[in-house]
């Protein structure tokens, strides 16, 4: 009886003490299966989430806002707020969010609620994606004894953390700054190389984009800063001015995504020393202007995506047009001023409007055209497009020896140019690039008139009509003494 007593009382022991150091029987948290831990905490100890922030160094300054709810009468968690901010330097967009565990005071599961709090639509930062799914915390707190080194034993509580998204575990909030960026691109189109060289002028407005300074990069068609041109600084929604020439970009990065731009140029002037007209055109479409013919009341218009580069093209085309002129010249003493004809093939290789057509000037196919010129007429084809090549030929004529083909090219207010050919196949080849060009076909016919005598025996006829008449004198004379 005393052995069975004995039996009973050890096993009690055994039973009691089994049930103060286990109370749920949670075993070693590094076996745990219920989600995140990091071990076991102490009540009132700090524990560790993380945070993730993508892109943070492209962005704004931002606070992340964490509120954590206790469920089934847990004891509450102070709200954890936590600042990221885009100066942090080294291990920017990793952080982390310390949690204080309250001071437990009885062994149980306690489960809380943490949430990350997105601003309201007027404070939130344009582009950031925020991670607002809830997440599920469990703490486990297990009593335990601990021995201190008299031996002695102390009854305390320990505690484990589980966090879970759902069914799976989650230690970290992801969030994302999403942005993009644009690039408004110049292009000229003109034959003219001052055109090209020039700066076109431009405003530039953002709109959707938060308080904050962007930069706007000058680049060129390999995506290389220009050297010499001054970055452009735009602060949030105030517009902003910037130059551009032929070929060169504004390049602005890290825009939120979801923000757009509008750009307008002021209207272009045309080359003084030429005549005609400007377009310019956002994309496909042709801008108008103001009453005072400076502003655009169109514009390109963008909208920045996430990780992508949104293009606008604003293109100049210069419709310059000149007129070619020929003229007929008719030169040499025999050369007929009055009746001769000289007839001309004339070709064109782009299209265009002449009001000569229908006198001086036929038109036989295509751009290909016929004149028939006398002495001192000319024939005018007008409104060429600079850059259209031109080749004019002249059908020869046996009669009539070295045609000299002279070209006068003249810009608005007077002659640039002249030269002068002498081409056996009586052809002048060019390119339109000036208000006037005047082709100036002299042919001469210059012949000796025969006479009878040779100019080689002349002298020493005239010597002996001389010798005669004074014979003739002498014998005179002495006819009249001798009577």
């Amino acid at each position: 009886m005393k052995k069975f007593l004995s039996l009973m009382l050890a096993v009690l022991m055994l039973l009691s003490m089994a049930t103060v150091v286990f109370a749920e029987g949670l075993g070693n948290p590094e076996n745990q299966k219920d989600g995140w831990n990091k071990g076991y905490f102490a009540p009132g100890a700090s524990f560790e989430l993380k945070l993730a922030y993508e892109n943070a160094s492209l962005a704004p300054t931002e606070t992340f806002n964490f509120k954590i709810e206790s469920v089934s009468n847990a004891p509450e968690i102070t709200t954890y707020t936590k600042t990221v901010t885009n100066t942090t330097g080294a291990g920017l967009g990793n952080d982390k969010i310390s949690i204080t565990l309250p001071q437990y005071t009885a062994a149980g599961k306690y489960e809380y609620t943490i949430t990350q709090t997105a601003p309201t639509d007027e404070n939130k930062t344009k582009g950031v994606e925020y991670d607002t799914a809830a997440r599920t915390m469990i703490v486990y707190v297990e009593n335990y004894e601990e021995t201190k080194e008299d031996g002695t034993t102390e009854k305390k509580l320990k505690c484990q953390v589980a966090v879970k998204n759902g069914e799976n575990k989650s230690d970290t909030f992801n969030n994302k700054y999403n942005q993009g960026t644009a690039m408004i691109t110049k292009r000229v189109d003109s034959t003219v190389a001052a055109d090209k060289a020039k700066d076109y002028n431009f405003t530039i407005t953002l709109s959707n984009v938060n308080n904050v300074v962007y930069t706007g990069v000058v680049v060129d068609a390999n995506d290389t800063a220009v050297t010499g041109a001054s970055n452009v600084t735009i602060s949030g929604t105030t517009e902003a001015t910037f130059t551009l020439q032929d070929g060169q970009s504004l390049k602005i990065e890290h825009l939120p995504a979801g923000a757009s731009y509008t750009v307008k140029e002021t209207k272009p002037s045309v080359n003084a020393s030429h005549e005609g007209e400007v377009t310019v055109k956002y994309g496909n479409t042709p801008a108008e202007y103001d009453e005072d013919s400076t502003t655009s009341t169109n514009a390109a218009t963008g909208e920045i995506k996430t990780d992508k580069t949104t293009t606008s093209t604003i293109a100049n085309n210069f419709a310059y047009k000149g007129s070619l002129v020929i003229s007929k010249i008719v030169a040499g003493n025999l050369g007929d001023m009055v009746n001769d004809e000289f007839v001309f093939t004339i070709t064109i290789d782009k299209e265009f409007t002449s009001e000569d057509i229908g006198s001086k000037l036929k038109n036989k196919e295509g751009n290909t055209y016929t004149a028939t010129l006398k002495h001192g007429e000319s024939v005018t084809l007008k409104d060429i497009p600079y850059g259209a090549e031109y080749t004019v030929t002249e059908t020869k004529r046996d009669d009539y020896k070295n045609v000299a083909n002279t070209l006068t090219e003249k810009l608005k207010g007077g002659t640039v140019d002249g030269t002068t050919d002498t081409k056996e196949e009586n052809t002048r080849t060019g390119k339109i690039d000036h208000t006037t060009e005047e082709l100036v076909f002299t042919n001469t016919n210059q012949q000796e008139i025969p006479t009878g005598v040779s100019l080689d025996t002349l002298p020493y006829v005239l010597v002996l009509a001389l010798a005669g008449a004074g014979l003739v004198l002498m014998i005179a004379r002495k006819r009249r003494v001798q009577d």
